[in-house]
C-alpha cells in the first residue's frame, strides 16, 4: 500500500512508531527443616518491565534532507524522524505531521531481590525473624521524549486580518496557509537526558505469632 511505499523510499511522515512490551521472571526458593520445630526459608528473584519502541519516520537523515547538514540543523539528534509539525489555532482542524521521536528508545525496571527467614516452633507460639533486600535499577533510554526533532506550530494568526489598531480579526487566516508560506508562529527543541535510577531496600523483621485457644489467635511483629 502507498503507506509502506513511503516507509521503504524514506518520505513517511506520519506519526507511526513501534512499541514492545513485556515482563520477565525468575524466582527460587528453599526451604530447609533443620529440626521437627526449626525451618528456614529463603527467596532468591529477579524481574523486568520493559517498554521501547521507535519512531517509523526516523533514521531517514531528515537534518541533512531539510537543512543540508545535521549541524546547520542545529538538532542535537540526527537519527531521528522530521520535525513535528502542529496546526492549532485554525478553524479548520489539521492533523499534525512528523514524528519527532529518535530512532530507538526504551524504559525499563530491574528488581533484584533476596529474603531468608527462620522459624521456630515452641508449644503454641510460632517465632519468626528474617531479613529482605531489593535493588531497583530505573533506565530512561530515549522513549518518547518528544521534540527531539523540533516541535514547530503554525497558527492562523501568520496569515489573519488585523484593523487599524492592530488587533487580530477572528475567524480570518488559515494555519495550513500559513505553513505553506513558512510563518512559524512557535517553535522548540527538547533535549532530554538519559538517567538511570537506583534505589535499595533492606528491612530486617520479626514476627510472633500465639494461638490462645482454637478461636483466638494473637499476631505481632515489628518491621524496619
Amino acid at each position: 500500500d502507498e503507506e509502506r511505499v513511503l516507509l521503504a523510499t524514506g518520505k513517511y511522515i506520519g506519526e507511526g512508531f513501534t512499541q514492545r512490551i513485556y515482563t520477565s521472571h525468575a524466582h527460587t526458593q528453599w526451604d530447609w527443616i533443620i529440626s521437627n520445630n526449626l525451618m528456614s526459608h529463603s527467596v532468591v528473584a529477579w524481574d523486568r518491565w520493559y517498554m521501547g519502541g521507535a519512531s517509523l519516520s526516523s533514521g531517514a537523515n531528515w537534518p541533512e534532507r531539510m537543512w543540508g547538514s545535521q549541524q546547520q540543523s542545529g538538532l542535537v539528534i540526527g537519527d531521528a524522524g522530521p520535525p513535528r509539525m502542529a496546526f492549532p489555532g485554525s478553524p479548520i482542524p489539521y492533523n499534525a505531521l512528523g514524528q519527532d521521536w529518535p530512532s530507538f528508545g526504551f524504559e525499563k525496571n530491574d528488581r533484584w531481590q533476596f529474603s531468608t527467614d527462620l522459624a521456630w516452633i515452641k508449644g503454641r507460639g510460632t517465632y519468626k525473624v528474617g531479613f529482605e533486600y531489593r535493588h531497583h535499577k530505573f533506565p530512561h533510554k530515549g522513549w518518547n521524549p518528544g521534540a527531539a526533532a523540533g516541535n514547530h506550530d503554525f497558527n492562523r494568526l501568520g496569515t489573519g486580518g488585523y484593523d487599524a489598531a492592530g488587533n487580530n480579526l477572528t475567524q480570518t487566516g488559515d494555519a495550513f496557509a500559513s505553513f505553506l508560506l513558512g510563518q512559524v508562529h512557535a517553535a522548540n527543541q527538547v533535549i532530554y537526558a538519559q538517567p538511570t535510577w537506583f534505589e535499595s531496600y533492606f528491612s530486617p523483621w520479626i514476627n510472633a505469632e500465639f494461638k490462645l485457644n482454637s478461636r483466638l489467635t494473637v499476631n505481632a511483629g515489628l518491621r524496619l
